[in-house]
């Protein structure tokens, strides 16, 4: 049995750890965070960006967290022929559609992981 891809070629990875400041509307105090959260917030330098096209064609863009174990061949996977099952190489912690992250996922990052992006 086959896996359906998550999504479709064109990559574009990048590290997480951007200049953009967190929103002054995410309150972490608001939100205790969980021991998977607290293990992205200290692991930002695991989380990739991915710019692609979706199943449906659709431009997207994903962030993974992807266990050092899992990194060399979910860097292979990715340079690869342009499909991969992002779900086999870690989690998605957010995901939106559009070539740009929106300022909801960029809100929930910082709030959920306190990742810049």
């Amino acid at each position: 049995m086959t896996k359906t891809p998550s999504f479709v070629a064109r990559f574009a990875p990048n590290r997480s750890g951007g200049t953009t400041a967190p929103p002054p509307h995410a309150d972490p105090a608001a939100h205790p965070m969980t021991a998977f959260e607290r293990l992205v917030s200290t692991s930002g330098h695991n989380v990739h960006k991915l710019k692609a096209k979706d199943s449906t064609g659709r431009w997207a863009i994903y962030y993974v967290y992807v266990p050092p174990i899992r990194e060399k061949a979910f860097l292979r996977a990715i340079g690869g022929d342009g499909m991969a099952d992002l779900q086999e190489f870690g989690q998605v912690i957010g995901s939106c559609y559009g070539e740009a992250p929106t300022p909801e996922l960029v809100a929930e990052l910082w709030r959920r992981f306190r990742l810049r992006v």
